[in-house]
Parts: C-alpha cells; structure tokens; sequence
C-alpha cells in the first residue's frame, strides 16, 4: 500500500527535474519492498537524469533481473545498450 504514494512522488520529482530527491525516494521505495521492481526502475531513471550511466544501468538491471518480462520502457534498452 505504501509504494503508490512513494511511486507517484518520486515520477513527480523527476518531472520536475528534481533527481536527487527523485532518487532518495526510489532508494526508499526499496527499503521498504526490496522485490519491487519498479523501484529500481524509477531508481535508474532519476540516476539517469543525473547522467549517471554506470549506476542506472546497475539498478535497472536488478529491476530486469526481479522482472524479466516487464515492458516497462528503460529496463530493456538500458541494460542491452553500452555503457561508456
């Protein structure tokens, strides 16, 4: 119940082009339910945001791992794309 509320702020911040607390949001969101891959979704979206490649690719790929067949659009291309 508690992801909704937590989810809806941190794609609001990050419409607003506010990564950092976009980002301290997500980690949260993870704290509270490590299983939840849209966590590390909207965690590697508000990392690349900040163009922090390396670190979104990582979250990305363990929301990928935690949800092999989402077609939430990120999870995909940023983990089959290079990272330079």
């Amino acid at each position: 119940m508690l992801r909704a509320p937590r989810g809806s702020l941190v794609v609001l911040r990050r419409a607003e082009g506010r990564f950092d607390d976009a980002l301290v949001d997500a980690v949260e969101a993870i704290k509270l339910n490590e299983k939840w891959a849209k966590g590390y979704y909207r965690a590697g979206m508000a990392l690349m945001g900040q163009q922090r490649w390396r670190e979104a690719q990582q979250f990305l790929a363990t929301g990928l791992k935690l949800a092999p067949n989402s077609v939430v659009r990120g999870f995909s291309s940023c983990h089959t794309s290079t990272v330079q």
